[in-house]
């Protein structure tokens, strides 16, 4: 009864399996608590989506993903920054792709994204759509085109969608950001600078 109204145990589920006479399976998911924790940063970009940006951006390739989940990583990029290479520490250049890690450390690297678009590399970031933190405000609102997406994404590895919407921030080039968002269903685009 209690499964049923949804309130079951792994130990009522057992109890019910022997009950039946058939062998309990359970089976773990990865589930989008790294999202919120510095536990897992796995979590890999939408192929679907990665398409799209480079159909906008008339590339094959990124010049650079500066954290890359793995050497082979998800992201077609010419270069490859894991963890180990410290992409936070080097610079960068060029068409940039960044889904930095959703932990503690996302702040600095939405700082990274922002200093090096001044520095001459277009850089864009997939990001939450954090618009109540400190970060967004001080390095996506006014200096970065944002696009905010229809709907929630269904990050690679994970089983259902994430628990909070995504944006694509655009520091550097604001037509590249007009062609991302007519490729992207339901999106809209929110401009860095409102020319008048």
């Amino acid at each position: 009864m209690a499964l049923a109204r949804g309130e079951g145990t792994i130990k009522s589920y057992a109890i019910l399996a022997v009950a039946l006479k058939v062998t309990p399976r359970i089976v773990r998911r990865k589930g989008y608590a790294a999202c919120h924790s510095s536990k897992d940063q796995t979590w890999q970009t939408p192929a679907p989506l990665l398409d799209a940006i480079l159909v906008a951006a008339s590339r094959e390739d990124f010049d650079l993903d500066p954290c890359s989940p793995a050497g082979d990583g998800p992201v077609p990029a010419l270069t490859r920054w894991t963890e180990a290479d410290d992409g936070l520490g080097r610079i960068w250049r060029g068409l940039v792709f960044v889904n930095p890690p959703y932990s503690r450390s996302l702040p600095k690297w939405v700082a990274k994204c922002a200093s090096e678009a001044d520095a001459g590399a277009v850089v864009i970031g997939l990001v939450p759509s954090r618009t109540d933190t400190r970060w967004w405000h001080d390095h996506v609102a006014g200096q970065a085109d944002v696009i905010a997406l229809k709907g929630r994404l269904k990050f690679g590895g994970g089983t259902s969608s994430a628990p909070f919407p995504s944006a694509i921030a655009v520091w550097g080039d604001s037509r590249l950001a007009e062609r991302i968002a007519s490729t992207l269903p339901g999106s809209w685009l929110i401009p860095a600078r409102i020319v008048a």
